[in-house]
């Protein structure tokens, strides 16, 4: 189609006259989809250092809230002591250690007696109390590097590093002596009952190590009632022989027989 200078596009003629309608129906949609508010551009970005030191700040907080959880998933709440959670996790690690580079290490098992006696007569608070005593005694008498814990409700476990047999019995004579002063007349007082085992000797794996310890604590607490016994028997001896007519009861001798074989595994 040829157009002469001066004229003007017809409505009449088809094909131009679509292409301009079909323009003008592509602005119209573009405008659509466009957003009528106005355009707000973002703030200008942080310098760089200023960015790196608000995500160290960022790291350094949650940093600061995983040690928190994670002291509490290892500290007993009553006596402020590590956990079992806890005394587990080391002692594997100083077993570790211990096979990288041999050395001596030993684990103290601890355990209160009179504490059922103390609950019935004085209440829970009470025994909560003696837990809590027992707790602080043992971590002033012992080395910074002991790992103290409380295991259990009245049953406290050690770690005790670079410990053989004979460094043991130094550390059970003064903690024996430590709860001894510090009973005095106290009608809440305590006594304790306390095992160790040294690797490799009496024990080469961790659950070996703390049966031998156990055991041996168990056997310090019939002693110790043992002993009890004897010496109420022989107050009782002396106080019928002094009586006027003099004489010993009969059943003296019954509890006498009885006294090395008892096996007390429930109360101290």
């Amino acid at each position: 189609m040829t157009l002469e200078a001066g004229s003007r596009l017809q409505p009449e003629d088809p094909l131009p006259w679509r292409a301009a309608a079909a323009a003008q129906a592509s602005l119209d949609g573009l405008a659509a989809t466009l957003d009528p508010r106005p355009l707000v551009l973002p703030p200008a970005p942080a310098s760089v250092p200023e960015q790196l030191w608000q995500e160290l700040e960022r790291l350094r907080r949650e940093n600061a809230e995983l040690r928190e959880f994670r002291e509490m998933a290892y500290r007993d709440p009553l006596t402020g002591l590590r956990n079992r959670r806890y005394f587990n996790e080391r002692l594997t690690e100083e077993f570790d250690r211990v096979r990288r580079a041999p050395q001596h290490f030993s684990v103290m098992v601890g355990d209160l007696n009179g504490l059922k006696r103390i609950n019935d007569y004085s209440g829970h608070g009470a025994g909560d109390e003696a837990i809590r005593r027992f707790g602080q005694l043992l971590a002033a008498n012992l080395r910074k590097c002991d790992v103290c814990c409380r295991t259990g409700g009245d049953e406290f476990m050690t770690i005790l590093p670079n410990a053989d047999a004979d460094a043991c019995r130094v550390v059970l004579a003064r903690l024996r002596q430590a709860v001894a002063a510090a009973a005095g007349d106290d009608p809440d007082s305590f006594g304790v009952s306390m095992g160790t085992a040294s690797w490799p000797v009496e024990g080469a794996t961790p659950e070996e190590l703390i049966a031998n310890a156990d055991a041996a604590m168990y056997a310090d607490k019939r002693r110790q009632k043992a002993e009890r016994l004897a010496g109420f028997i022989l107050g009782l001896a002396n106080r019928q022989a002094s009586a006027p007519g003099g004489g010993l009861d009969p059943n003296v001798h019954k509890l006498d027989s009885i006294a090395p074989a008892a096996d007390f595994r429930t109360e101290g």
